[in-house]
């Protein structure tokens, strides 16, 4: 047989790997010692991996190692994460979002969305965007993405956030600020998010199934109504009457998009036929 014998292994990590922290090596050894060092040393690695966050380099590959198993996170440092939204680099970007997001670092919201205003759709890929849409959404930080809103450098991202998290708190929180602002494009702005939050989707009965022609009209598969409904779709007919007219098409279109019942609603200043003439993909209800 083979007589060979490897070293055995230390039961702690005493420091990072050698590999990892040698700046002559290419990226693609020094992440393999990372990895490789990850998996080695499990939760016991985060400390002397997050002694290389500093690496420009291997940023990317640490910030994503740290936070890799969900079960290991006692002691990644979360100022890490909270630094890197503003790097350079959005692969890093993205990793501190990512990383974020597990770590469950509510209060880092409005890093998040300060951090947007340098992003470029030119330069920059929009899965950064979406990334921290989908964060916001998780991390639940309402008031700060209402405060957000006030701002037109971070309005869409805070908006597309608020428009998902499904709670009164963030219905009231939509209401409040489309009474006090002046601000017609933000009203407008406003008033769509309150339009995908007029449903919820239904939760899903483990049997019903989309068949061969699956229903593509989104935003839900099966909406359905839920407490702030009511409240939503009064607000919307309301406000309506606000929006300036050059945009009021605009929004029909918005509500039809969002399958709202546009032709039963009593929008201010609008016929019912011509606005369900207006709009796109009306949602028509049948059997009333």
């Amino acid at each position: 047989g083979d007589s060979r014998r490897r070293a055995p292994r230390p039961a702690s990590a005493a420091g990072p790997p050698a590999n990892a922290k040698d700046s002559t090596q290419t990226v693609a050894v020094r992440t393999a010692a990372i990895w490789t060092f990850k998996q080695a040393y499990g939760a016991s690695s985060t400390k002397a991996l997050s002694e290389l966050a500093g690496d420009a380099a291997i940023r990317e590959q640490i910030l994503r190692a740290l936070t890799d198993n969900k079960k290991e996170l006692n002691g990644v440092p979360a100022k890490v994460y909270g630094d890197s939204l503003k790097d350079k680099d959005p692969r890093v970007v993205l990793q501190a979002l990512i990383g974020i997001e597990r770590l469950k670092l509510k209060g880092a919201a409005p890093a998040i969305l300060a951090a947007s205003m340098d992003w470029r759709d030119g330069g920059v890929s929009p899965r950064l965007e979406h990334t921290a849409m989908q964060v916001l959404v998780s991390l639940g930080n309402v008031p700060a993405c209402l405060k957000a809103v006030e701002d037109t450098a971070t309005r869409k991202l805070a908006l597309r956030a608020l428009e998902r998290i499904e709670t009164t708190d963030t219905v009231n929180g939509l209401l409040a600020t489309f009474g006090k602002s002046k601000d017609l494009e933000l009203r407008f702005d406003v008033l769509a998010a309150l339009a995908r939050l007029s449903h919820k989707e239904k939760e899903w009965d483990l049997k019903s199934w989309w068949s061969t022609r699956p229903d593509d009209r989104g935003p839900y598969y099966e909406p359905v109504e839920w407490e702030a409904t009511a409240k939503v779709t009064a607000a919307i007919e309301k406000g309506f009457g606000m929006v300036p007219p050059d945009r009021q098409n605009d929004l029909l279109d918005v509500l039809g998009k969002n399958r709202m019942p546009v032709a039963e609603m009593k929008l201010a200043g609008v016929d019912p036929v011509l606005a369900a003439l207006g709009a796109s993909g009306i949602e028509v209800r049948h059997g009333q």
